[in-house]
């Protein structure tokens, strides 16, 4: 794991409140860290945000320091959630992340079971359309 506040290595047990604290208070250092992954072996990055806009500075610093990645993203505001294609991107261009270790078999799988409230708990305050004593509207 590299710290994106000091872009060298880090274990786990320094990420205390002190460390959290000056996160906040210090740039951050992506271009460290990131150079710093590169320069080890790694050459896949997932990005999972809202909208990749990590993507061009992975792919501009990999480029500026000759190395090769391959930068995937899981999420776009304009599409569905590609978190399976990214993790079969990543699997064919040479890193295969791991599962969980109780990871269900391939294949459809049953929704969860959702158990949903009887018609008679929902006879509360808003009836109707109408909340409260007041009688006020509902949405």
């Amino acid at each position: 794991m590299i710290s994106t506040v000091t872009g060298e290595p880090v274990q786990g047990p320094e990420l205390d409140a002190d460390y959290w604290y000056f996160n906040l208070r210090r740039p951050v250092r992506f271009h460290q860290a990131l150079t710093h992954l590169l320069s080890a072996g790694h050459h896949t990055t997932i990005e999972t945000s809202p909208h990749p806009v990590l993507t061009p500075a992975i792919e501009e610093t990999a480029e500026a320091t000759d190395a090769s990645v391959n930068a995937l993203h899981t999420l776009r505001r304009t599409t569905p959630p590609q978190f399976a294609t990214a993790l079969a991107q990543a699997h064919i261009t040479g890193t295969t992340p791991p599962g969980p270790p109780n990871s269900p078999p391939p294949g459809p799988h049953p929704p969860p079971h959702l158990s949903l409230p009887t018609p008679s708990l929902l006879a509360g305050p808003c009836q109707a359309g109408r909340c409260g004593a007041a009688g006020r509207r509902g949405p």
